[in-house]
């Protein structure tokens, strides 16, 4: 269409050209078969950044259950014992350890390997 008024007004031909009276949009900037694709790829990120949320905060409640419990354990006044239960903080690490995916219990029981494998990961790039 352009170019037709362009020939028009300036009498120079640029040669035999077929176009449509309008064009037609052909394709989409995301095609229409990997829109509902993408979508799944977003919800499932989703669904990935809820569980772990999720288990981080499940993580951090045995972290805090762990060090009260430690702390139970190491406490003595004037060198005798008080007699302080420890039985209801168990039941609740093991009710939060049983929340855990295998995934994460096997990260949180091998995290001290962990960091010592970055550890040493560090001393041999300096």
């Amino acid at each position: 269409m352009l170019l037709k008024k362009i020939e028009e007004k300036t009498n120079i031909s640029f040669g035999k050209y077929h176009f449509s009276e309008t064009a037609k949009v052909t394709q989409a900037i995301i095609p229409s078969n990997r829109v509902r694709y993408l979508s799944e790829i977003s919800e499932s990120n989703r669904s990935y950044d809820q569980l772990v949320k999720e288990q981080s905060a499940i993580a951090t409640k045995l972290y805090q259950l762990q060090g009260v419990l430690d702390e139970i354990k190491n406490f003595s006044f004037a060198q005798g014992s008080h007699g302080y239960s420890t039985a209801v903080l168990e039941k609740m690490k093991l009710f939060y350890e049983d929340q855990l995916t295998p995934v994460a219990r096997k990260l949180i029981s091998n995290w001290q390997s962990k960091i010592k494998a970055y550890e040493d990961q560090a001393g041999n790039v300096q």
